[in-house]
């Protein structure tokens, strides 16, 4: 993990092995169609019945919890703020209320069973691999020796493209860098992450089985220095991707 955050530190980005998650993240990815989509009319998703607000989201109005759809002409919550439509897309935000959540409001599933197990295996793998990272971090740069993991508001996003866009930009969402400390790539069925190195310079990243892609996001861009990654991906139609948006706080509560 040494070499690993070096690296992060110096070029802002690294991949990181992580073959304990073998083929849970595909899995989870089936299983999130299967056995959660498939028990819940999309219509009831679109008309946001399964979107949740947590004590700690980000940005009132804006739900970071739940099952979440967003669909040009029919659920559109970010689009006053962005300006333009949304991609045509539905995800899970899983943190580890969020089972209790939808129980809480009476939106829980028997069914959704196996797939809210695996994510509570696949979570806890990767509570370890963090805790790795913020030791690393500390040992390496003074001024975050205080962070520590903050479980509560790190999430996973387990999300499924519907369909492509219907502008000619030819992107699945817009250059952007996330609002987190650090980002976790986790898992892509097809080549779609794309990264804005400079104005000029675009890279598509490709599928790595095995390897996460980390990458610096604006908080830690904020206490660092570093700049945050901009990226955004290509519209590939029918994708499935899993990212965990990593959230740090300071030993004292700052």
């Amino acid at each position: 993990m040494h070499d690993i955050v070096t690296r992060l530190l110096a070029e802002r980005m690294v991949w990181v092995p992580m073959p304990e998650l073998g083929d849970l993240l595909p899995e989870a990815a089936q299983q999130f169609k299967s056995c959660v989509l498939g028990n819940i009319p999309i219509e009831d998703i679109m008309t946001g019945k399964y979107e949740l607000t947590g004590p700690d989201d980000l940005e009132a109005g804006d739900p970071d919890d739940g099952i979440i759809a967003k669909y040009p002409g029919k659920n559109d919550p970010s689009r006053k703020r962005h300006g333009v439509p949304p991609d045509s897309k539905v995800y899970m935000q899983y943190r580890l209320r969020t089972r209790a959540m939808l129980r809480t409001a009476n939106l829980y599933q028997q069914v959704f069973d196996p797939f809210f197990d695996l994510m509570a295996k696949l979570r806890s793998l990767l509570d370890l691999r963090i805790e790795d990272m913020l030791d690393q971090l500390g040992r390496q740069c003074q001024e975050l020796g205080r962070l520590q993991h903050n479980r509560e508001r790190s999430v996973i996003r387990v999300m499924t493209y519907l369909e492509p866009r219907r502008d000619d930009s030819g992107l699945a969402g817009k250059y952007h860098t996330d609002r987190n400390d650090i980002t976790l790539h986790l898992y892509d069925s097809v080549p779609g992450l794309m990264l804005k190195r400079t104005a000029s310079e675009l890279e598509l990243v490709p599928t790595r089985p095995g390897f996460s892609l980390a990458f610096v996001s604006d908080r830690l861009a904020s206490l660092t220095g570093i700049p945050a990654v901009l990226h955004g991906a290509r519209d590939n139609g029918k994708r499935q991707v899993i990212v965990m948006f990593v959230h740090f706080h300071h030993a004292d509560g700052a």
